[in-house]
This record gives C-alpha cells, structure tokens and sequence, in this order.
C-alpha cells in the first residue's frame, strides 16, 4: 500500500497545478464521487439528527378549499403560536398552517391536494380545519371530524353548531362537528372573509388539549 502511494506520488511530483488535477480526476474521479455522495449522506443525516432536528408539531391547522396566500398563512400561524406555544415549547415545537387548494382547479390538481389531506390526516399531522360549507360537510359525512360534544373545555353553545348525521343512521344520530366562523374577527384576512367557513378537529388528533385552546382562541380572537 505505501509503496503504491509513493509510486502515485511521484507520478505527480513533476506535473503543473493543471495536470496534476486532471489527472486526478481521470484515474479517481469515481472514488471522488462516491467520497461526496457518502459524505453529503452523513451531512445530511447528522444535519437532521443532532444540528438541526425537526421540532414537534404543536399544533397543525388546515384551510380546505380556498386558496390562502403566503403571507395570510403566516399571518395565522404567527397569531396561534405567540398565543398558544408555551414558552417552554419555544424553539422545539412549532405551530403550522398548510392549506389545501381546491376551488376553481384541475381535477388532477384537486386529487393531488385531496390525496394529500387525507395522507396528513392519516399520519395524524392535522389537529383543527377551517372550510367552507360544501367541503365541511363532506368531511363531515364521511367522519373525518371530531365530534365536539365529546370534547372539554370548548367555550361554545352545542346547540349552535353544525350538526351531521352519523354514517350508521338513526334519528338521534346527529352530532355536532363544527362551528360557524361567519363575521368571526379571526378570518377578517384577505380572501378568508368573504366566504362562510366552519372550523372543526380532525376526528384523529393526537393533540387534543391544543386543538381545543386553537379553537376557543379562534371563536374568541378579537383584533388589535
């Protein structure tokens, strides 16, 4: 081994900068790649493990339907974290808003996005959503949304919410999923006031306790 690395480098002992280059680069360039690859690989590893890991989802809230521009969803996310992150928490968990464009799109556009809620909701990364009527009663009839008489703590009169019948049927089947947002002080945000949303949990939340602080923090949000 020592004797071929000598053999090596007097090989290019006599070589300029320039030839010395190329010539590495055509007997090792292989070597080369495969060095970056596993190094980028460990970067990226260690990067994600112990320099920059991904903090905890808090709390996940999807507008369903409408499109929401950048700085709207900013604007929310912003609002629900200084209000509902304890400090504690600051730097290791985190509030996100994502919303999931339907309205007026490609059909093959609207399945993506619908694929991707569904995905979302089943890696239980979604806690609460806000949607219009149309879309809000489909998750509701097909049980995507938590039934709130069984939550504590939601500061809001049962008998006013959106009722939807249960799948198995009956005359008392009904339960309450969600809460009108009409005129709530909270939406007054470009194009999320000039359509009539409901808010809602997603049935399978593992964030129980945040979801109902987001929404008694939205019924009960009042602007500066």
């Amino acid at each position: 081994m020592k004797e071929a690395l000598k053999a090596e480098f007097d090989k290019l002992k006599p070589m300029t900068a320039k030839e010395k280059a190329e010539y590495i680069w055509e007997y090792y360039r292989l070597h080369i790649i495969i060095f970056a690859v596993i190094a980028l690989f460990t970067y990226s590893v260690l990067d994600a493990a112990v320099f920059n890991p991904p903090k905890d989802v808090f709390l996940g809230l999807a507008v369903y339907g409408p499109f929401v521009e950048q700085e709207t969803a900013d604007a929310i996310q912003l609002d629900l974290q200084n209000a509902l992150l304890p400090e504690e928490l600051e730097g290791s968990a985190k509030v996100y808003v994502t919303d999931f464009f339907l309205d007026n799109m490609p059909s093959d556009f609207v399945t993506a996005n619908t694929e991707k809620f569904f995905a979302m909701c089943t890696a239980r990364e979604l806690d609460i959503i806000i949607a219009p009527a149309e879309h809000f009663t489909l998750l509701a009839e097909n049980e995507y949304l938590f039934d709130l008489s069984d939550l504590n703590g939601i500061d809001y009169n049962v008998s006013d919410m959106f009722f939807c019948a249960r799948q198995d049927g009956g005359a008392d089947s009904a339960r309450p999923v969600g809460i009108a947002l009409e005129n709530a002080p909270f939406l007054n945000r470009p194009y999320l006031n000039e359509t009539d949303f409901f808010l809602g949990v997603i049935i399978n939340t593992p964030r129980i306790d945040a979801a109902v602080s987001a929404v008694n923090y939205i019924l009960n949000f009042k602007e500066a």
